[in-house]
């Protein structure tokens, strides 16, 4: 839904079974990291226990949510516990294009199967498929695989840390971050 905010919520979650987020799971609010929805063109944010209460209320009918957005791991865990049956959420930070892929491949597949764990494979691969101008080993130049899955504030050293990107020796690829797929209590590949 677009322009939904932090006052909508509760209204917006009422008769669906799947909700999915796409934005930063990172704003600082109340000393902890929340969603941050967007009103008249500002951040609009509530405690992320606040978000758990009310996704609670709905999880007879919500089995699905995405948490498209940085560090959402710790959010999608409480939403689990609180009864949503799979949660869909990063454990680092995201690149922003890349977190576009991974929902659109998500959305077409789940649209095409219903089957969330098929979905996630295919929003996966929509990820590491996109391609963009470069070098390849022979040195001609030509289309390359743009992202790889990993922690961008790990993986990258840290003079490369703006970027995103890896060195050359390692394919420049641009580290997209890493997801997790909660299923029940349990962590679903990745």
């Amino acid at each position: 839904m677009h322009g939904l905010n932090a006052n909508g919520l509760q209204a917006h979650l009422a008769e669906q079974h799947a909700w999915i987020f796409c934005g930063h799971a990172d704003a600082a609010v109340g000393g902890y990291s929340s969603l941050a929805f967007v009103r008249s063109g500002q951040i609009d944010t509530i405690l992320a226990s606040t978000i758990v209460q009310i996704v609670r209320q709905h999880t007879g009918k919500l089995g699905l949510v995405v948490l498209n957005g940085c560090h959402s791991l710790t959010l999608g865990a409480e939403l689990v516990e609180a009864g949503v049956d799979k949660v869909i959420c990063w454990d680092s930070l995201v690149a922003d294009e890349a977190a576009i892929w991974f929902s659109l491949g998500f959305a077409r597949k789940l649209a095409a199967s219903d089957d969330v764990l098929v979905a996630f494979d295919a929003a996966v691969a929509s990820v590491l498929s996109v391609t963009e101008p470069g070098v390849l080993d022979s040195g001609r130049r030509g289309w390359v695989q743009k992202y790889e899955l990993g922690d961008p504030e790990t993986d990258v050293a840290a003079s490369k840390l703006k970027r995103g990107r890896r060195d050359d020796r390692n394919g420049g690829r641009v580290v997209a971050g890493l997801h997790a797929v909660r299923d029940g209590l349990r962590l679903v590949a990745l």
